[in-house]
C-alpha cells in the first residue's frame, strides 16, 4: 500500500485502509513533510498547531499500526525513493510476474525534505517555526510491469525543481518498454507535466487517467488547456469528474437557505466521486475501460 505524498486528497483513509489489509506492507516516500515527520517521533505539543491534522492523523494510525506488526519480525514500512525496487514477484504457471518500482524522490528532493524540518527555528516563546514546503515536490511516483504491460502512476509529482520530480525520472529512468496507461500527475496541471517523459516513456496511444481538484473557479485543475494537451497526447483520456464544483443538489440550497444568517458556505465538499476502471488480460492488447458516473471520457 503507497501513499504517495502528505496531502488530504491522497492520504484520507489510508489509516483505515491499512488496518484493514493485515498482510500488506506500507509505503511512503523517503522524502516528508513536518506533517509527517511530527507522526512518527513523540512531537512536542507547541508545534500540534502548526502540523496538518487529518494528515498527521492519518500517519500516525498507519505508524501505530505498522509498529504493532513489526514485533513479527519483518518490516512493514518501507520508504520508496528513485529507483527502489518495492515488490517483485515472478512468474509461475499461467501468472503472470510483476515488477513496481519508485521512480521518485530523488536524493536532491530528499535532502531538500531534511533541510526544510532543519530551518525551523526558535522563536521568542521558543515555539519551533515550521518550515511548510509543498508535498507534491516529494510524491512517489511509481513504474509499474505486470508481464509485458507497463503503466506509469505519476501522483502529484512536480516538474522541479533542479535534480527533482519530472525532470530527475527522465534523467535517471530507462524503461524496458514504454507504459500502456499513465495516471496523469497532480490532476493534469501544466506544473506537472514533462514533455519528454510523455514523449519517451508512454506509447503514442496510451491510455490517460485523471482526477480533477476542485477548488474555485482559479485554482481547480485540468483547465480547458490541459484537457486539450492531454487528449492530444494520448490514445484515450477519463477523468472522474467534472473539473469544474457540480452545482448544489435540492436539499443542500434548502439548508443554505435556511441557515443564511449564521453560515455563509454551505455545501457538499465535493460532490459524488467518480470512478474509473481500466483492465487488459495479458493476450490482450486494448485496454477495456469503465466509466461510473460523473466520470466520463475527455475530448
Amino acid at each position: 500500500m503507497v501513499a504517495t505524498h502528505a496531502h488530504d486528497d491522497h492520504t484520507a483513509g489510508v489509516g483505515d485502509i491499512y488496518a484493514a489489509a493485515k498482510a500488506a506492507k506500507f509505503v511512503t516516500s523517503a522524502a516528508f513533510t513536518s506533517s509527517e515527520f511530527f507522526a512518527a517521533v513523540a512531537a512536542d505539543a507547541s508545534i500540534e498547531d502548526q502540523l496538518v491534522p487529518s494528515v498527521r492523523h492519518e500517519y500516525k494510525t498507519v505508524l501505530d499500526e505498522v509498529m504493532r506488526r513489526g514485533r513479527a519480525g519483518a518490516p512493514h514500512l518501507l520508504r520508496a525513493s528513485e529507483q527502489k525496487v518495492l515488490l517483485e514477484v515472478a512468474a509461475t504457471g499461467s501468472a503472470p510476474g510483476f515488477k513496481v518500482t519508485a521512480l521518485s524522490p530523488s536524493d536532491e528532493a530528499q535532502n531538500r525534505s531534511v533541510r526544510a524540518i532543519a530551518e525551523g527555528s526558535a522563536r521568542e516563546d521558543m515555539r519551533v517555526r515550521l518550515a511548510a514546503p509543498d508535498p507534491n515536490e516529494y510524491t512517489v511516483a511509481l513504474w509499474v510491469e505486470v508481464a509485458d504491460v507497463a503503466l506509469l502512476l505519476g501522483g502529484d509529482l512536480l516538474n522541479g525543481p533542479t535534480a527533482c520530480g519530472w525532470r530527475r525520472v527522465h534523467e535517471s529512468h530507462t524503461p524496458e518498454r514504454r507504459a500502456r496507461l499513465i495516471k496523469v500527475a497532480h490532476h493534469g496541471s501544466q506544473s506537472s507535466h514533462w514533455g519528454p517523459v510523455w514523449m519517451d516513456f508512454l506509447e503514442p496511444d496510451v491510455l490517460a487517467v485523471l482526477t480533477p481538484f476542485r477548488l474555485g473557479a482559479e485554482r481547480s485543475v485540468p483547465k480547458q488547456r490541459d484537457i486539450d494537451r492531454i487528449v492530444k497526447a494520448s490514445g484515450r483520456a477519463f477523468i472522474t469528474a467534472r473539473p469544474q464544483k457540480p452545482t448544489p443538489p435540492k436539499d443542500v440550497k434548502e439548508t443554505r437557505a435556511l441557515l443564511q444568517t449564521i453560515a455563509t458556505n454551505v455545501r457538499e465538499r465535493d460532490g459524488s466521486p467518480g470512478h474509473v476502471q481500466a483492465r487488459m488480460c495479458p493476450e490482450e492488447t486494448v485496454w477495456r475501460v469503465g466509466a461510473a458516473s460523473p466520470a466520463y471520457e475527455l475530448k
